[in-house]
């Protein structure tokens, strides 16, 4: 990213001067919530103009927006432009993947007058889940923390027995343990995540 003409790249450092402090609250309560205390390296995808990385030292964000990346990088973050459905990444990667926010409908990046624009595409939501878990599990080598309220509702069943831990607001991964039992959703715990998802929309 280095060799990136960050010139032809908008400054929006005066859009989120305050949701920085915001954002670090939030990124701390989420992390004591799942009970996470972060190790090694980081990946932390969907990072928007904020990233993990106000949190915790070593961590690269990844987003498809190169405004978000810049951002980062002007505060001393590493970040990577990317679509998140085509992770570049080997297999055990990094110690911890992070989402916060995972988008249901993916954007392409489309050429508009001198720049780009980024639209909605058609896509099949449970199975781009599926594959985004897939991925996440593949490149991590402890847990991965999904934070998305929608996404309850389309947890893959192939990983099942990896959920450390599930709420209505976050699912959290654990690569190293089999958690059999005590994470299956009975048909009325999914009934209330579900009911708490509408209330919360």
């Amino acid at each position: 990213m280095d060799n990136y003409d960050w010139g032809k790249v908008p400054d929006i450092s005066d859009k989120f001067k305050d949701y920085r402090k915001f954002a670090e609250e939030a990124f701390k309560e989420y992390l004591k919530k799942a009970g996470i205390k972060l190790s090694g390296l980081v990946l932390d995808l969907c990072c928007g103009p904020v990233s993990f990385g106000v949190v915790y030292k070593n961590v690269i964000g990844y987003d498809i927006i190169p405004e978000f990346i810049k951002e980062l990088r002007k505060n001393g973050i590493k970040g990577i432009i990317g679509d998140i459905r085509e992770l570049p990444f080997e297999d055990k990667t990094f110690d911890y993947v992070i989402c916060c926010g995972l988008p249901l409908r993916p954007y392409k990046k489309v050429k508009c007058g001198d720049g780009f624009k980024y639209v909605p595409e058609d896509v099949n939501v449970k199975s781009y889940i599926e594959n985004f878990v897939d991925d996440c599990i593949r490149i991590a080598k402890k847990k991965v923390l999904i934070i998305s309220v929608p996404l309850v509702r389309y947890l893959p069943e192939k990983h099942r027995d990896k959920i450390e831990k599930v709420t209505y607001q976050y699912v959290l991964y654990n690569k190293n343990k089999f958690f059999v039992l005590k994470n299956r959703l009975s048909k009325k715990r999914r009934k209330r995540i579900e009911e708490m998802i509408e209330k919360s929309r």
